[in-house]
Order: structure tokens, then C-alpha cells, then sequence
């Protein structure tokens, strides 16, 4: 699954001014009244409400524990605030170095920013994982930095090498087969580690990372990892540890305010040596896979066409790197994303215990046995499945918004004129859970999604995208819903799901279930 862009970033940090950052101090205002304007009713960049900035501290202050009002506040809630205060658009300025913000709640406009932003769409995010590899370790990339740093040319070239293997149906169609085996060990375990009420221990977070780790190891390394034995050890959970630094690495470095570019803080060290072990670990196993390649190749017989996705990726590219790198960004955005996705699924469901015996009725006819495996052609008939996956994600969605650079002048929203480079920030977590454009927006409603169904339940298309949208959608995304899709199928064959404690949220770099995923599993027939 795509890893969601540093959405709150001028939320947490913020940044300098449009004017600022172009050098002078009526950039904004100027652009405001450029004579390709669409028209003289269009009010000023610099009338869009928001909060206001002070002398010398801005509006970094508001975001400061203790002082600031929205200092305690979960990240989420900070835009329900925003949105409540200002309207469903919302300009964020006056924070040193970063650049000014416009963030969305009406998804009529975030259409109008997607339909607008070009083939090459632009976003800068990250900034600690684009630091280190093109400064702190640029040997090892080459040049080849991937998908989640890049902008411009240099994104869509490397978006082209790695797109067809990626998004081929028929690519992803043959890992049904092993990512249900590994969703049928995960079942398995958790059987095991369930105490005699059926609660699931208190460490279950790990355990479901272990099998979103197994599954994506699957399409990205072409190997097995062994993370579902029962005392693993060693590099699986080397890798899931450091993923864990890795996220929380960049809401410190990326979204709160911190000095890392200029003095190296204990978080930043901390999170360089995460970034180096997670590559060490896992390209000892992309190593394997290109020696094992390129002795095939050696021999001069037929390499055949059923091949992984990390050979697709390799024989389509000249640069190996392109493909290690992929391969690196699968496993970094494919452990907590579908585990957490997965977490908020079964909360749901424990939460709606009429949907989930309609989900369970569809499995039982389309899974006979409690251990009929997952196919393709399986998959197809399971439509509530799919859209029970879907409302979750409305509702509750990992990524709480996507962030694009608006790419040129004239681009108006809500009458007001936006100027080219301003950072504008899409809070998909807001539209889709707003009842004016969602209706029953509070419910869990499956059934909106069914085809046949009243079309009007479905609310805006734009309110919500966990994906994404255009050029720069999610390239992991087929991948991502097949291995939700078949572990849900499974896990909600073979039991009943409560979640007998009070569920809570927040959102940091993700927006995820708060409290430990222990679910207590009863066996179905």
C-alpha cells in the first residue's frame, strides 16, 4: 500500500510565505491580481481565512504543547478545527521555513486540484527520506531515489520503469495463491496465541505486522522470511522494528517542528541507522534474486514468462537500482499500512455486528470450508467483502489526506485565486466522513458501494480516495487490496470479531487504532 504523503506538515511545522519563499514580499498579493486571472470578482490569495500569524513567532506557536491550542490535539482533530473555524478552505502561513499551505475539506475542489494538476504532479514530502538518499547514502541509489521522493521528469521516468510490472492484472492475479497461504498460517497462529477467552494478546499489533511483512516479502523479494513461526527473531523483526523508527522518524523530522537539517538530533541518528538496517536486511535478499536472475540468463535457456514482479521489474529496467529500489519502497509502505487498514476493517465490523454476519453469510457460500482457499475468480464473488474494505477505508482511512503543489497560475478555488508552487493539501479524512457530502456520513454502511444500490448513498467520488487519484495514484494499490482482501476473507471465515475494549484513534504520520489490536476471535463453523 501507497505510504501517505507528510499531509500535516504545515499543520505541525507549517512554512514561510508564498512572498517569502519567492524573495519578495508581495509574491502573494501579486499573483492575486495577475492580469491572467479569470475573472475581477476573484478574491486575493491572501483573503482565503485561516489562522492568523503573529510578529517574529507566525502561527508555529498554536501547534506547541501546552501553550498552543491545538498543541494537545491529534492531528485529525486539528483539521476538524480548522475546518469548523474557517470554512472548507483553509490557508496556513506564517511558519518559518516552510511554505505557505492551503488545505480542502469540499471534495468539489479537491476534484478541481486533481483534474488540474498535470501529468507530472508534484508534492514535496518525505524530506528525511529524500535527504538521506541523495546525500547520506547516494551510492547507494545511484540516482535512482523512487517514487516516494521524486517530482517532475525525474518521477515520471522512473514511474515508467517500474508501472508495468506493478499494475499488471494478470501480475498481480498469481500471488492470490501464496498470499493465501500465508493468510492461512497467520490464521493458524492466531488460534494459538488467543488465550481461553479467545483475546488476542496484547503484542497482536506485531503479529499482524508479521503477516503484512510475510505477504509483501512475497511480491517484493521473491522469497518466504518465516515471520509467522512462532519465536522469529533476528532480521524480520529487525525490519519490522525499523519500520516502526521509520514512521515515527518522519512525523519528528517531517511534520514537527525539528533541527535535524542543521544539527543532528537523537531522532534523526536514530532514524538514519533504522533507514540503514532496513536496507542492509532487505537487500541481502533482492541480491539473491538478481544473482539467481542473471544465472538463468547466463545459461542462455528460456527465463519463461511466469515470473515475480522483482524479475518483471528487473528485466525492464537497465539500472538494477530502479528495481531495488521498488522493491525497498514495497516493503517499507507494505507492513504497518495493510496491517493498521486491516485493524480498522475488524473494528468496524466488532462495532457492527449485522454487517459482519452479512460479510460472514457471503463467505460461508463463497468459502464453503472454513479452509477453501482464496482464488481469483473467488475473490470476484466476494462484493460485500470489497465493500465493507472500501467503507473502512472512507471512515477510517490510514492516509488522512494527499498533498500537491499547485502546478501553475489561474488555478481559483472558491473564488479565491491560489498562485503557483503553494502547497495545497487534500483532507480526504474530512470530505469523507462529512455528512454533507457523504450522507449517513456517522454509519458503516457497506451496501453504499453495491452496485444497484441507491447511487446517491455513495456521495461524492472525490470525498473519499484512499488511493489517490490521476498520474500519481497508489502504484502498490492492486497489491495492497489483494493481500487485505484475502487475509479479511479468511480471518472473518473462520471467526466471530469483537473488540470488547473502547476503540480509539490517532493520527501522527498515520491514522490508526490507537489501543492494541485484541480482538477476541470466536470459531465459526
Amino acid at each position: 500500500m501507497a505510504v501517505p504523503s507528510s499531509v500535516c506538515r504545515a499543520v505541525a511545522r507549517g512554512g514561510a510565505s508564498v512572498a517569502a519563499r519567492r524573495g519578495a514580499a508581495s509574491a502573494a498579493p501579486a499573483a492575486a491580481a495577475a492580469p491572467d486571472a479569470p475573472s475581477a470578482d476573484v478574491r486575493p490569495y491572501l483573503d482565503i481565512p485561516g489562522p492568523k500569524p503573529l510578529p517574529v513567532v507566525g502561527n508555529i506557536w498554536r501547534f506547541l504543547p501546552v501553550v498552543g491550542p491545538w498543541g494537545g490535539q491529534d492531528m485529525l482533530e486539528v483539521h476538524h478545527t480548522l475546518q469548523s473555524t474557517y470554512g472548507d478552505i483553509v490557508r496556513l502561513s506564517g511558519m518559518p521555513k516552510n511554505r505557505d499551505m492551503v488545505a480542502l475539506y469540499d471534495p468539489v475542489d479537491i476534484e478541481k486540484v486533481y483534474r488540474n494538476e498535470g501529468p507530472w504532479p508534484k508534492r514535496e514530502a518525505f524530506g528525511s527520506l529524500n535527504y538521506y538518499r541523495r546525500f547520506i547514502n547516494k551510492e547507494r541509489y545511484e540516482g535512482s531515489h523512487g517514487l516516494l521522493t521524486t517530482n517532475e521528469k525525474e518521477w515520471q521516468e522512473f514511474r515508467r520503469g517500474v508501472q508495468g510490472p506493478m499494475l499488471q492484472p494478470r501480475a498481480v492475479a498469481k500471488y492470490t495463491a501464496p498470499i493465501d497461504t500465508v493468510a492461512s498460517e497467520f490464521i493458524e497462529r492466531l488460534r494459538e496465541i488467543r488465550d481461553e477467552n479467545g483475546l488476542l494478546p496484547k503484542d497482536a499489533d506485531n503479529w499482524f505486522f508479521r503477516w503484512a511483512l510475510e505477504s509483501i516479502a512475497i511480491i517484493a523479494l521473491d522469497t518466504r522470511l518465516g515471520c509467522l513461526d512462532s519465536q522469529v527473531a533476528g532480521e524480520p523483526q529487525k525490519m519490522i522494528d525499523a519500520v516502526q523508527v521509520l514512521f515515527e522518524g518522519m512525523f519528528e523530522l517531517d511534520i514537527k517542528p525539528s533541527i535535524w537539517k542543521y544539527v543532528s538530533t537523537p531522532m534523526w541518528r536514530k532514524y538514519v541507522n533504522a533507514i540503514s538496517t532496513f536496507e542492509t536486511v532487505s537487500e541481502k535478499y533482492i541480491q539473491n534474486r538478481v544473482n539467481r536472475l542473471k544465472s538463468k540468463m547466463a545459461e542462455g535457456g528460456d527465463i519463461g514468462d511466469d515470473l515475480s514482479v522483482l524479475e518483471r521489474l528487473l528485466l525492464a529496467n537497465d539500472n538494477p537500482r530502479i528495481a531495488m529500489t521498488m522493491a525497498l519502497d514495497m516493503l517499507f509502505a507494505g507492513i504497518d499500512t495493510t496491517s493498521y487498514a486491516t485493524g480498522a476493517l475488524l473494528y468496524l465490523l466488532s462495532r457492527n455486528p449485522d454487517k459482519q454476519e452479512e460479510l460472514h453469510a457471503e463467505l460461508r457460500r463463497v468459502l464453503p470450508q472454513r479452509d477453501t482457499p482464496v482464488t481469483a475468480e473467488r475473490l470476484q464473488d466476494m462484493k460485500y467483502l470489497r465493500a465493507a474494505i472500501k467503507e473502512s477505508m472512507r471512515m477510517k482511512p490510514v492516509a488522512i489526506g494527499q498533498l500537491r503543489e499547485n502546478p501553475k497560475e489561474g488555478l481559483v478555488l472558491r473564488n479565491y485565486y491560489i498562485p503557483k508552487g503553494v502547497d495545497i493539501l487534500l483532507m480526504l479524512a474530512v470530505s469523507g466522513n462529512d455528512p454533507r457530502f457523504v450522507p449517513h456520513a456517522e454509519r458503516f454502511m457497506p451496501e453504499r458501494w453495491l452496485k444497484g444500490d441507491d447511487p446517491h448513498a455513495k456521495g461524492h467520488p472525490f470525498a473519499t480516495l484512499p488511493f489517490g487519484f490521476g498520474p500519481r495514484i497508489c502504484i502498490g494499490k492492486r497489491f495492497a487490496e489483494l493481500e487485505i482482501e484475502v487475509l479479511n476473507a479468511k480471518l472473518l471465515r473462520n471467526f466471530k470479531v469483537e473488540y470488547p475494549c473502547k476503540g480509539e484513534f490517532q493520527t501522527r504520520l498515520l491514522h490508526v487504532l490507537k489501543s492494541p489490536m485484541t480482538f477476541r476471535l470466536t470459531d465459526r463453523d
